[in-house]
């Protein structure tokens, strides 16, 4: 009997062998499947964040629901855009009909510390695009001082001066110079753009318009035409961005700041705004499809589009921003991504609205594309001489140059560009014969940025003035205009100072109202990083590397002053995901086989 027990004995101890050995790999696989999983999640919720969901701080444990948008992180002495945000805010314009009256029962008092780690205090800010205002209002604007940590508040009184909520934030501000890109922002032609790439377009634009933070920015835009910078009020004739010498780099810092808030909305800071090269769809012009090869994201449909009425060029389609708007509907923009159904289409599926209190008189987007009378797209061959120009600015640094001087407007850039042609007709108005040929919202220059098509106008300007600087090796001082020199008392707003005459606002070292940057801040290019020059740059229409493009850069965090990691490092990291998950099933497998075969031996 015993010599019996004792000859099963070792099947006995294979058995339990195997069921231990199964018990053990199960556990392993779980584990195994665990990490899988959790990797797999992880790699979602940092690569694929939702569009309509951006960055918003939760305000602190009195926001009751409120939660803070801002600009932040931007280099010292660059404006924040702070907007706070109400309970369950439809940030996809899809929600019901806005308040055409846009108005909010209740009162946002904000306050900011003047230094890092210091409480917030009652400071001016800009408001609706006027500087040094009581700092109440939905969206504020303000400056810091220095960089490091500072701290935010907002009050919500409702009206009855009852306290809905109190929201608190700290707010990163970089030291200069920073590289807040790791990869620098590339500007492409809007048809080298991909349809996701639009997509994210559309989806900012129309969130920080839900936030109102697009709102502000265009009363910054319609302020600008006022006078901000005499010494004296009304002793100066000129305006803050037009008509004048800061025209073009006033709207270059003015683009950037609008960037910011994109990036900063889609979590990406390499996103950059897309341009619309205008000459490519003048009179005359044939688009060379040579550029979109069959792999191109756009060659099937360039290929096949045709040109119509209410889409002459590709840019006016559903595809992108939309047609011409309806003659029968007051020009209302009846579909696309920035229609309204009020405008006379009710088959728009879009609540994209334009304020009441901007009393452009209509509530909806309006295009009159090329009815204007005279109004034409400028070529290719006026902007080749438009750009043999060697002066940035002539006397008398405006508008108009007549009388004596006449000759002088044929030799200034910035008027030129800008669309003041002078005596010389050959080169058209340019910038000013765009916002003309597209019409509607685009003509009501103050405002015009309600139609996103000024982002891709205004990009392309940018983009003819840096192509000017890199000809006329134009980076530096010596070649700003003007200079004390250029001017004397017959020239529109010229101050006599004790240090000689200026132009206020219009100086080289002057701010650009409503900011604290000045035009060298916007015109230097230097490898410090110390020039918004050095953040963002631009691709050739056609060019490989504006389209052969992969997934957008992510921030791993809304609120630290380090920039989204590289697309080369996301991959490594995903790259690096993957040999560790590789790695483990392998050993998993290994150990398995083992396992199995050990009560074998």
């Amino acid at each position: 009997m015993s010599l019996r027990n004792s000859a099963h004995r070792p099947r006995k101890n294979r058995a339990e062998s195997m069921v231990s050995a199964l018990a053990v790999l199960l556990g392993v696989f779980a584990v195994a499947l665990v990490v899988t999983v959790t990797a797999a999640a992880a790699s979602a919720t940092t690569d694929h964040q939702p569009l309509n969901q951006p960055p918003l701080d939760d305000g602190g444990p009195l926001a009751n629901g409120y939660k803070v948008f801002h600009g932040a992180p931007v280099p010292a002495n660059w404006p924040v855009v702070f907007a706070a945000v109400p309970p369950r805010l439809d940030l996809s314009n899809h929600g019901p009909m806005p308040n055409f009256q846009d108005a909010d029962p209740n009162k946002y008092t904000w306050y900011f510390g003047q230094a890092p780690g210091e409480h917030a205090v009652s400071v001016p800010c800009t408001v609706e695009g006027f500087p040094n205002q009581p700092c109440v209002s939905k969206v504020v604007e303000y400056t810091f001082n220095g960089h490091g940590q500072f701290h935010a508040v907002c009050t919500v009184t409702d009206p009855q001066n009852v306290t809905v909520a109190v929201l608190s934030v700290m707010v990163p501000i970089a030291a200069k110079p920073i590289p807040l890109a790791r990869r620098k922002a590339i500007r492409r032609e809007f048809r080298d753009w991909q349809v996701p790439d639009w997509h994210r377009y559309t989806v900012a634009v129309k969130g920080l318009r839900a936030m109102r933070v697009w709102d502000h920015v265009a009363l910054v835009h319609a302020n600008s035409f006022l006078n901000f910078t005499a010494s004296t009020p009304g002793s100066n004739s000129r305006s803050v961005a037009h008509s004048s010498p800061a025209f073009l780099p006033w709207h270059r810092a003015y683009m950037r700041i609008l960037e910011r808030l994109m990036q900063k909305y889609l979590r990406d800071d390499a996103f950059a705004v897309p341009y619309w090269d205008w000459t490519m769809d003048a009179r005359g012009a044939t688009l060379n499809m040579s550029l979109y090869p069959p792999n191109h994201p756009s060659h099937e449909w360039l290929s096949q589009w045709k040109p119509s009425r209410a889409s002459p060029i590709s840019l006016f389609t559903d595809r992108y921003v939309g047609p011409d708007g309806d003659p029968k509907h007051h020009d209302a923009v009846p579909t696309g991504p920035f229609c309204s159904p009020v405008g006379g289409n009710p088959n728009c599926t879009e609540e994209f609205y334009i304020p009441v209190r901007f009393n452009l008189g209509s509530i909806v987007l309006q295009r009159r594309i090329g009815r204007q009378s005279g109004a034409i797209l400028p070529t290719a061959a006026q902007v080749a001489k438009m750009m043999r120009v060697t002066e940035y600015d002539t006397p008398p640094f405006g508008s108009k140059w007549s009388d004596k001087y006449a000759e002088l407007g044929l030799k200034s850039f910035r008027g030129l560009l800008e669309g003041w042609s002078g005596v010389d007709s050959d080169i058209g108005g340019m910038h000013n014969d765009v916002h003309q040929w597209v019409g509607g919202a685009m003509l009501n220059v103050q405002y015009a940025i309600m139609d996103p098509v000024f982002i891709l106008h205004h990009a392309f300007v940018d983009k003819l003035f840096y192509e000017w600087q890199l000809q006329h090796h134009c980076f530096t001082a010596d070649c700003h205009r003007p200079r004390p020199q250029d001017l004397d008392a017959t020239i529109p707003g010229v101050e006599m100072t004790p240090t000689g005459p200026i132009l206020r606002g219009h100086m080289f070292d002057d701010d650009l109202s409503p900011w604290r940057l000045t035009t060298r801040d916007v015109w230097l290019a230097d490898s410090t990083g110390d020039s918004i020059l050095s953040e963002y740059g631009w691709a050739e229409p056609g060019e490989p590397g504006a389209w052969l493009d992969d997934e957008p850069v992510t921030e791993a965090s809304a609120n630290t002053t380090t920039a989204a990691a590289s697309k080369d490092e996301t991959r490594s990291s995903a790259a690096e995901s993957v040999g560790v998950i590789v790695s483990l099933w392998t050993a998993v497998i290994a150990a398995s086989v083992c396992l199995l075969l050990s009560p074998l031996f």
